[in-house]
């Protein structure tokens, strides 16, 4: 399952992506580019926004806490998923890919 965070999401979209969730964040553009991009890329929109139009096809979420730590158990429980200790920490926190494994050798010029 894959999610987008509107603009007052940004922090827990991080922690999403953290727990390994694919967790995009949309901090610009229109209701219309948010609804657009989540239609195509097949995300669940997580959201605090109430007056964000329901529409069909796309799963809004929408969350009522204030709290970080209460959101995440509220979006956790609302998305009804789980987390799995093996997909912890295989996001980029910045940019959402997917991490891989590298070698030393490959990096060690890039480490002071």
């Amino acid at each position: 399952m894959k999610f987008i965070f509107t603009k007052e999401l940004g922090r827990l979209a991080k922690w999403m992506r953290i727990l390994g969730f694919d967790s995009a964040y949309f901090s610009e553009g229109t209701t219309a580019t948010l609804l657009i991009q989540a239609l195509q890329e097949s995300r669940v929109i997580i959201t605090r926004n109430h007056r964000l139009p329901q529409s069909r096809g796309i799963k809004t979420v929408v969350l009522k806490n204030e709290a970080m730590r209460q959101q995440l158990a509220e979006a956790l429980k609302a998305l009804n998923v789980e987390v799995v200790s093996d997909m912890m920490f295989t996001r980029c926190t910045l940019c959402n890919a997917g991490l891989k494994p590298i070698g030393k050798d490959q990096v060690k010029s890039k480490v002071h």
